[in-house]
């Protein structure tokens, strides 16, 4: 893991330096809260990679990833689920690991969030888009919970693969609830830039 973080040039910055705010009870890397990372990327990179790493658990603490149910279909999809101890992204399956007290971490942005970035029409290479407005589930789910959102942005991780433009292929993954991109990486592999 160390060497991949190191490639993808991975680093967790907390902007309360560790120190525990003095007017409020609530540990950011204790407490139940449901963590929101955006943007999403073509692969959700910040999500994935701040459970896993000792680094970034250290300073944020240990959640529950919630996982598009469509990631089972694919090989090694289930397995990584169940590693990572992850929750299917339904209503049904996050409010019942809210009710049992879990740590979550979202990307409330989804599939249309990773095709609202370059190389749609009128974006910049340079900016990261992220979109919120239609994406209230979490915020229902932090209220009936009475629970804190932790916002999580996630430098970068729109870049670190690049997709080919297809709005039919956007279309499909929206009407399918699955991720339909042919997306490349350095040497046009799916290895990621840095």
């Amino acid at each position: 893991w160390k060497a991949w973080l190191k490639y993808v040039s991975f680093e967790v910055i907390n902007d309360q330096k560790g120190e525990k705010n003095k007017t409020s009870s609530f540990d950011p890397k204790k407490d139940q809260a449901i963590l929101s990372f955006v943007p999403h990327g073509i692969v959700p990179y910040g999500l994935a990679l701040a459970g896993l790493p000792q680094d970034a658990v250290d300073l944020i603490g240990p959640f529950r990833p919630v996982i598009a149910s469509a990631t089972k279909l694919f090989p090694m999809g289930r397995t990584l689920m169940g590693w990572m101890n992850s929750v299917e992204a339904n209503k049904y399956k996050v409010n019942q690991a809210l009710s049992q007290g879990d740590r979550i971490g979202v990307c409330p942005g989804g599939i249309s969030e990773m095709f609202e970035n370059y190389p749609k029409p009128g974006r910049h290479p340079d900016e990261e888009c992220v979109i919120l407005n239609s994406r209230k589930g979490f915020i229902k789910m932090a209220l009936k919970h009475n629970i804190p959102i932790i916002p999580i942005f996630n430098f970068g991780s729109s870049k670190l693969l690049k997709r080919w433009e297809s709005p039919l292929l956007e279309k499909a993954s929206n009407i399918l609830r699955v991720s339909i991109c042919l997306c490349f990486g350095k040497y046009g592999l799916p290895l990621a830039f840095r």
